[in-house]
């Protein structure tokens, strides 16, 4: 696969700002960019373009019959993803980068991470980590899972957002310590920021899924609480969904679950209609339970911080 501008036949013979120009068009065009003028193309640039995304499609072997709206965007990231690899003097690269992070298709180590207000010292504090610690995970995490809002509107995607989820299991100071963190953040375009940070300890799981959601619905398995929405029935994770609203009642009166005897804590994102609710992510903690298990590893924690986010 091409890993610089001119291993593209079709760009061979175009000068080098040629080259960068219609790699961004073509990128452009795919994914409907529409945040910019389009570029300017000459007839011999614009024919460059046509046979540059025929190649790309060859060589991600897509069959000629398919050009749904997740082949575009394949093809568009890939071309993306190239530019950004290039040196590139002559194009904005900021787009290109902000389309990728939208698609979630950006490196991890290319976003820019950020802290939710006041996270950072709840997470170091509860976890026995540092904020660089956990800004590193997010960049080099040995798996992720970004997930898209099921809101195209931005306004109210800010609080049913897209998400990525990260998992890492950094080396412990002690064996019995060994542990495998989840970080959820919030996603917009090339920016994150970090909500949460859970951790599995291995002694009080035993054998452990890789991917990060799996492991989330690990964790709730243990320590979450039944949680109802709307009108759904009660469980213990909502993930990019849509359900039904309680009629006439506020975002606050949408979610509930009953902690018994235990303290808890919501994480919840989501966006209330007259009618249903959109949501990305709710999930209820047993908080007792977690921080006791945090006690256990000779950590102390305050609490997890966790609280809705919902309108």
């Amino acid at each position: 696969m091409p890993s610089s501008l001119t291993d593209f036949t079709s760009l061979r013979a175009l000068p080098a700002a040629s080259r960068e120009l219609v790699l961004a068009a073509a990128s452009s065009s795919l994914a409907q960019e529409t945040s910019g003028p389009p570029l300017r193309l000459s007839p011999v640039e614009q024919s460059a373009e046509s046979a540059l995304l025929e190649e790309a499609r060859s060589f991600l072997n897509i069959p000629d019959a398919e050009d749904s709206r997740e082949v575009q965007n394949r093809v568009a990231a890939y071309l993306s993803e190239t530019l950004l690899r290039s040196a590139l003097t002559g194009v904005d690269v900021t787009p290109v980068r902000r389309r990728l992070g939208r698609l979630g298709e950006l490196r991890p180590d290319l976003y820019e991470i950020s802290f939710a207000q006041g996270r950072d010292s709840q997470i170091t504090m509860n976890l026995g980590v540092s904020r660089e610690d956990v800004i590193g995970f997010v960049k080099q995490p040995q798996a992720v899972q970004h997930l898209r809002s099921l809101i195209e509107n931005e306004a109210d995607a800010e609080v049913a957002p897209d998400m990525s989820f990260y998992a890492v299991t950094p080396i412990p100071r002690r064996p019995k310590d060994l542990r495998t963190l989840v970080i959820m953040t919030t996603r917009k375009d090339d920016r994150q920021i970090i909500w949460d940070v859970l951790a599995l300890y291995h002694s009080e799981f035993g054998s452990l899924p890789s991917e990060p959601i799996d492991l989330l619905q690990a964790f709730l398995t243990k320590y979450g609480v039944d949680v109802r929405v709307g009108q759904s029935e009660p469980r213990k994770l909502f993930l990019f969904e849509r359900v039904q609203a309680l009629p006439g009642q506020p975002p606050s009166a949408q979610v509930s679950a009953s902690f018994g005897p235990f303290s808890g804590e919501f994480r919840s994102f989501l966006r209330l209609y007259p009618n249903f609710a959109i949501i990305s992510v709710v999930f209820g903690v047993n908080e007792t339970r977690y921080l006791d298990t945090l006690r256990r590893h000779g950590l102390s924690p305050l609490s997890s911080g966790m609280h809705a986010r919902r309108r």
